[in-house]
C-alpha cells in the first residue's frame, strides 16, 4: 500500500487498526499453537509406553487434536483490515473519510484507546508509514503461520481417517509419522 498519499491522521487510524489486528491474530495463533504444543507434549510423554498401550494413546492424541472444535478454532480468519480492503470501505476522502473511520472505531473501545495512544504525537508521518508497513508484514507472517498450522491439523485428520484401513502395526508406524509431521514443523 502506498502510505505517502495518506494524511498523518489517516496513518494513525491505519496504524491503530493494524496494531489491533496483529494483537487479535497473535492471540488466535497462540491459542491454535497450543493444540500442537499439547500434541507434542503428549507424544513425548507416551514414548516410554509399551507399543500396544502407546497405539491407543496415539489414536486418542490425534482424535483430540483434530476435533471439529479444534479444527474450527485453528481455521484462519481474515483480519478486519483485509475485510475492509475487500469491501473497499477503507477509502479516504477528506474529513468525511475521517468521520467514517471514527464511526468504524466507535464500536470498539480497544481500538479507540489505541488511536489515542500518546506515541502517535511524537511520530512523524514517515515513522507511521514505516510502522504500518512493519505491522502489515507481521500480519502476513501470522496469516501464513496460521494457515500452515490449520493445513497441518486438517491433513492429520484426513490421514488419520485414511489410516483406519491399515492393520495395527503399519497404522502405528504411520500415526507416529503423522504426529511428527505436525509437531516437528518449525514453520508453525
Amino acid at each position: 500500500m502506498d502510505y505517502s498519499k495518506l494524511s498523518k491522521q489517516d496513518l494513525k487510524v491505519k496504524n491503530a487498526t493494524l496494531c489491533y489486528d496483529v494483537k487479535q491474530k497473535q492471540m488466535f495463533y497462540d491459542e491454535a499453537r497450543a493444540i500442537v504444543e499439547k500434541l507434542d507434549r503428549e507424544y513425548d510423554q507416551a514414548k516410554g509406553s509399551f507399543p500396544l498401550l502407546r497405539y491407543g494413546k496415539l489414536k486418542l492424541m490425534i482424535k483430540e487434536s483434530t476435533t471439529e472444535e479444534n479444527l474450527e478454532k485453528t481455521k484462519p480468519k481474515p483480519s478486519e483490515e483485509s475485510e475492509r480492503q475487500k469491501s473497499d470501505k477503507h477509502r479516504s476522502n477528506g474529513s468525511g473519510g475521517l468521520l467514517q473511520k471514527v464511526k468504524e472505531f466507535s464500536g470498539n473501545i480497544e481500538k479507540v484507546d489505541m488511536l489515542n495512544n500518546p506515541k502517535y504525537e511524537s511520530m512523524t508521518k514517515q515513522e507511521l508509514a514505516r510502522e504500518n508497513e512493519e505491522k502489515q508484514k507481521e500480519l502476513e507472517v501470522l496469516d501464513r503461520k496460521s494457515l500452515r498450522l490449520f493445513n497441518r491439523l486438517d491433513k492429520l485428520s484426513r490421514d488419520y481417517t485414511t489410516s483406519k484401513q491399515l492393520w495395527p502395526f503399519p497404522r502405528y508406524q504411520q500415526m507416529k509419522e503423522m504426529i511428527k509431521e505436525v509437531t516437528y514443523d518449525t514453520y508453525i
